[in-house]
């Protein structure tokens, strides 16, 4: 392999990762610390290979082996090995890679040498450590390509982008992007000597078709469909909920928000597809009825399939084309007819758990799930002991309230788990109040929320033991906190986001296990149709589904291990009888009674 004999060979030139690994044996390491760090860098390689083979295929890139090392971290119990081991494996493939970028030619430009226009830059922000990580980057990537600071321009900030999307992920990418203009645009403001030229923010938006692509009628014909999907009397036409007058497609029982929101993101989906697979612009789609036909409908479904594979979008999309030619458009009946057979050419609905969530279940263990349940009660006492020694009109700091709202949001999400979006939005006073303390400390409260996602109220009870942790949360934490005694999780940003970062921080330091707070749901869900297989109502009633259909097709499946114990035992009962001499033919259930 020519890498053996010389080293100016660019990266991409190895190929794969088993190259990589020959090119890291077979060249000499003057520049390296120690036999030992080698030795480690190799045997943590290795070890990727082993657990996860099909890296051996992959371009040694950092952004194609970062899914590999953080799925070895996050499921690194499913593989048998501790943390501390998936976390020293990924510290050895950036190793390896780092010197792969060193030692083979690709230009490093973390390691490139300021120049002076640079250097005296950053000297200036020298004692600010945040401003000073977030330009590093760029500065020695400026320094290495020949920008100067007064050539800083968004063209240059693209062309950063660009070199860090060869070898970060798309998400750190843009992370640092945006680190480097905030970054920027202050210090341009708070510093007089700093360049004076603004840099504009990289735009935010998932990759696909933009709003201005599509045509303004399409657009005005989708908003439609909306607002009649949302109404029955509106999909009549005459105004009224019952009327003879109503045709024979239009719409009796409305679409729930949620349901209008993805349907006519489907639709833009359908019209973008349907361009792609005819050779035209989306822009020349002009109303939902072109995409209805069936030839129409034909070819969407079949560019989706050839695109994404079956996966549940198509499912998804079919459902909305159905929904447009039977309740917004007047089309024939042997439309509809073709429109339903299309439909009975999808694949079955796998019902069930999704893999990435069993994966996570099947990673805690026993003492971590004791652990987690013990949680709640433990961080009161701890936080509680720490404001006993605080003085009265001391507010708490910043890891006291974290771990304050970890405690009272655990006791509710690991018992009875609703939506972040209600979770976040819990009232305690006024008309829309959600939380009821009862006046006895040992009798249960009340949980309740008139809008869920469903448009159906939920209620359920919260055990004595949590309305204790919630009643202290409410009598000492909230005066502390904020002058708002109203609401149980405020905060100045969204509640939501700041509530789900303090619950999904304090049990990953606490337990090791990192999860996002919608997840307590299933591991619930879980835990009950575990010790008591098929009670599904129970779970429907506990999570707030409308219907029990949608509980089993989320869950179905999750007590057959202890649906198979339950027969095992059975049989050893029937076996045990049997050898005994006193089971009796006729009565099938003596041996169980």
């Amino acid at each position: 392999m020519s890498f053996i004999t010389t080293h100016g060979v660019v990266l991409a030139t190895l190929g794969d990762v088993l190259n990589l690994y020959a090119a890291y044996c077979a060249i000499p390491h003057p520049d390296e610390k120690t036999a030992k760090k080698q030795a480690d860098t190799l045997s943590g390689v290795r070890s990727l290979v082993r657990y996860i083979p099909e890296v051996v295929s992959l371009p040694p890139a950092r952004r194609q082996l970062y899914d590999p090392c953080k799925r070895l971290i996050d499921y690194h119990r499913n593989y048998d090995i501790s943390l501390s081991r998936a976390q020293s494996i990924q510290s050895a493939v950036r190793s390896m890679l780092k010197w792969a970028e060193r030692v083979l030619g690709r230009p490093d430009h973390e390691a490139a040498e300021l120049t002076p226009e640079w250097r005296t830059l950053m000297a200036i922000i020298a004692d600010a450590r945040w401003d000073r990580a977030a330009l590093s980057r760029f500065a020695r990537w400026a320094s290495a390509t020949g920008v100067s600071p007064d050539a800083v321009t968004d063209e240059a900030l693209a062309a950063f982008r660009i070199h860090l999307g060869g070898f970060l992920t798309d998400h750190l990418a843009k992370r640092r992007e945006v680190d480097a203009v905030k970054a920027w645009n202050k210090l341009r403001e708070t510093q007089p000597a700093w360049p004076q030229q603004h840099l504009e923010q990289p735009v935010s938006r998932r990759p696909g078709v933009l709003e201005e692509e599509y045509d303004p009628a399409f657009l005005a014909d989708l908003k439609e469909y909306g607002r009649r999907s949302l109404s029955p009397a509106g999909s009549a036409g005459s105004g009224k909920a019952f009327s003879l007058s109503r045709p024979a497609n239009a719409r009796v029982k409305p679409l729930s928000e949620a349901s209008v929101i993805t349907y006519t993101n489907a639709l833009k989906l359908c019209a973008s597809r349907l361009g792609k697979a005819r050779g035209f612009p989306v822009g020349e789609v002009t109303s939902l009825a072109e995409l209805v036909t069936p030839a129409s409908a034909e070819d969407i479904l079949n560019q989706v399939y050839e695109d994404l594979g079956w996966t549940s979008q198509v499912r998804v999309m079919n459902a909305a084309l159905r929904d447009v030619a039977k309740n917004y458009c007047t089309v024939p009946d042997d439309v509809m007819v073709a429109l339903d057979k299309l439909a009975k050419q999808l694949p079955p609905q796998v019902l069930g758990m999704t893999d990435k969530n069993r994966d996570r279940i099947r990673c805690v263990k026993p003492d971590q799930l004791a652990t987690l349940y013990g949680l709640p009660e433990k961080l009161m006492k701890e936080v509680g002991a720490r404001i006993k020694k605080m003085p009265k009109e001391e507010k708490l700091g910043d890891r006291d309230l974290q771990e304050a709202r970890a405690a009272a949001g655990l006791a509710i999400l690991l018992y009875t788990p609703p939506r972040m979006e209600n979770l976040s939005s819990i009232r305690l006073t006024g008309p829309d109040r959600n939380l009821t303390f009862p006046d006895n400390s040992k009798a249960p409260g009340r949980l309740s929320f008139r809008k869920t996602k469903n448009h159906q109220p939920h209620s359920v009870p919260i055990r004595p033991q949590s309305m204790r942790i919630l009643r202290w949360y409410r009598d000492v934490i909230i005066p502390r906190s904020h002058k708002d005694a109203s609401i149980l999780f405020p905060s100045e940003k969204a509640g939501r986001v700041t509530l789900g970062r303090a619950i999904e921080g304090t049990v990953a330091r606490r337990t090791h296990l990192r999860f996002p707070p919608h997840f307590y749901r299933h591991l619930v869900a879980h835990i009950i149709l575990v010790r008591s297989p098929g009670s599904y109502s129970a779970v429907q009633h506990l999570l707030g589904h409308k219907h029990e259909s949608t509980t089993r097709a989320y869950y179905l499946g999750e007590e057959a291990e202890a649906a198979l114990r339950h027969v095992a035992e059975c049989m050893e009962a029937v076996t045990s009888s049997f050898q005994k001499g006193d089971f009796n033919p006729d009565n099938w259930s003596a041996p169980f009674e």
